[in-house]
């Protein structure tokens, strides 16, 4: 999680992948263990926030656009994205929450459709959730219950979408 101070300014944001980079002349404290009692993030969400996580997660992983314009990989970002989807796997599979299924059905969604490399309607999303997702409900948790309880199906999905390179490392 990122907090900034009030009165911190960004230059202009030209990147529609990692849209949250470090403003310049701020200074970046980590922690490293468990947020709480300081962030409790993520606790009452929306189905489609839920959804939309996990999309917008594995996008951050895959960086189509960033592919297609020639720009550099962010290799770095996407190892840590990574480490989050697996994240996401993980919580799903000890919690069975619905919220994690559905941030994992977005990951899911995201790796089939390799044509999508940004977000810029949460809109257009919310109508492929509800047409996608919700209707076809028992599908998608049909497919999430299997990609959570087998590393060879998670692995098999990455490297569909990813390829060799990135799927493994």
């Amino acid at each position: 999680m990122h907090i900034f101070r009030s009165g911190v300014t960004w230059g202009e944001i030209t990147d529609d992948l990692f849209v949250d980079p470090d403003p310049p002349n701020a200074r970046q404290i980590l922690w490293e263990r468990p947020p709480a009692p300081f962030v409790n993030h993520g606790e009452v969400v929306s189905d489609f926030e839920c959804f939309s996580f996990g999309v917008h997660k594995f996008l951050k992983v895959a960086q189509r656009r960033r592919t297609l314009d020639g720009l550099p990989q962010k290799e770095h970002k996407r190892a840590r994205h990574v480490q989050n989807c697996a994240r996401i796997r993980d919580l799903y599979r000890q919690t069975h929450a619905r919220r994690h299924q559905l941030a994992l059905a977005g990951v899911v969604w995201a790796m089939h459709n390799g044509d999508v490399s940004a977000l810029r309607s949460k809109s257009d999303l919310r109508d492929i959730f509800e047409a996608e997702v919700r209707r076809q409900e028992d599908s998608w948790r049909r497919r999430v219950d299997r990609l959570s309880h087998s590393l060879l199906a998670w692995r098999l999905a990455l490297l569909r979408s990813l390829g060799p390179r990135h799927a493994f490392a």
